[in-house]
């Protein structure tokens, strides 16, 4: 999916920030290191316990048995290359709010959520991911937490991704370090303070390209991760 102009110079409304901090050498730092869970891909079926998130699979023909029943075949997941996923609403009752079984569609190349107020999303079994949008709300009307969208992403490094948007979340910070060739960023969260990058070169790189990391009258603060 792709944004115009105009949705970028909106989301920059919806933010107050401070020009990021450039430091003519920038200190040492990484994001604390996580663990990644082991799947186990010879099962027939994906559990999908959110009922929202299941009829979006529904709704795009994705899940074959066209039930919200809790769960989705792996054959299924496995042909998904590109996916959308969208609350049918933005209200409480209907606003998704968990995104387990999403590290099955190992086979992802692009994925974009839209109105979910899911916490945390671990990707690291998606290795193929070249883009990933996530916009936390999107739309008006509705009911919408701010302060309980994506407050972290587990992500491994790779050389596929040039597109990462994460919009309307509520992370302190955002590691692009091990993301040699990204080449669109767009962030949105009120408390971001941090940066990792993997050297000045990309920082600038990215900031001269008009690359947008945003904090709600904060400075971004840049560290390199060496790792």
């Amino acid at each position: 999916m792709k944004y115009s102009i105009t949705l970028i110079l909106l989301t920059l409304t919806l933010f107050s920030c401070k020009e990021e901090a450039i430091d003519s050498e920038l200190p040492l730092g990484c994001v604390e290191k996580f663990t990644s869970s082991t799947l186990d891909y010879s099962a027939k079926y994906v559990v999908i316990p959110d009922p929202s998130f299941e009829f979006s699979l529904v709704d795009q023909k994705l899940d074959s048995d066209g039930e919200v029943n809790g769960k989705i075949l792996m054959a299924d997941v496995l042909k998904v290359k590109e996916l959308g996923v969208n609350s049918v609403s933005a209200s409480k009752e209907y606003i998704i709010r968990d995104l387990t079984g999403i590290e099955y569609f190992k086979n992802l190349e692009n994925l974009t959520i839209l109105n979910c107020l899911e916490d945390s999303l671990d990707l690291t079994h998606n290795p193929k991911l070249t883009g990933l949008t996530f916009f936390a709300f999107w739309g008006g009307g509705g009911s919408f937490d701010r302060d309980q969208a994506l407050k972290h992403l587990k992500i491994n490094p790779s050389t596929a991704l040039k597109k990462l948007e994460l919009v309307m979340v509520w992370m302190n910070e955002i590691d692009i370090s091990g993301f040699p060739n990204l080449e669109e960023i767009l962030i949105g969260s009120v408390p971001l303070n941090t940066a990792y990058v993997r050297s000045k070169d990309q920082k600038e790189r990215l900031v001269n390209t008009n690359t947008v990391l945003i904090g709600n009258n904060q400075v971004v603060r840049y560290k390199i991760c060496k790792k």
